[in-house]
């Protein structure tokens, strides 16, 4: 058997070429909605880029307002806390003066009066109220001699009630 020979014929090459030529108008097509898709993907990352950044800078500001809010916020948890304990020892000390008051006369209850934080020589260093560790009350108060409108001297009530 011998060597077959297979032509090719000017009518098969032009079907050939035609077939090839459409071929590459069709992928020329697709590469260009290809590349048009790529355009717009990259448009829409540049967005998102811009997006994320804009939204990291919001983070870190409500980021930094947060935590000036916390330093606020513990601050005032320390004030509270003060006012807590000023207002305990006012309430302890008024007790005091609640049950003092049976022991004292009316003179010597309106030199207490005197004491009153509305009077502006009051000084609270002489009464202290301090609670022991068994969870009594140790009051404290220091005498001061007053003279009274009528011209009487009284010692203001001193008392250290030790618990």
């Amino acid at each position: 058997m011998g060597k077959r020979i297979n032509y090719v014929t000017r009518d098969m090459l032009s079907r050939l070429s035609k077939r090839l030529f459409r071929r590459c108008q069709l992928l020329e097509k697709w590469m260009l909605s290809w590349k048009k898709r790529a355009e717009e993907l990259e448009t829409d990352l540049n967005k998102y880029d811009e997006l994320g950044c804009a939204m990291s800078k919001r983070f870190m500001d409500v980021y930094k307002n947060n935590l000036e809010l916390w330093k606020l916020n513990q601050e005032l948890g320390e004030q509270n806390q003060q006012f807590l304990k000023d207002r305990n020892d006012t309430i302890r000390k008024y007790n005091f003066l609640v049950e003092a008051k049976k022991e004292v006369e009316a003179a010597e209850l309106a030199g207490w009066n005197k004491k009153l934080p509305e009077n502006r020589n009051y000084k609270f260093e002489e009464f202290k109220a301090d609670v022991l560790e068994s969870g009594k009350i140790r009051y404290t108060v220091k005498m001061k001699n007053i003279k009274l409108p009528s011209g009487k001297k009284i010692k203001l009530a001193t008392k250290e009630d030790k618990k």
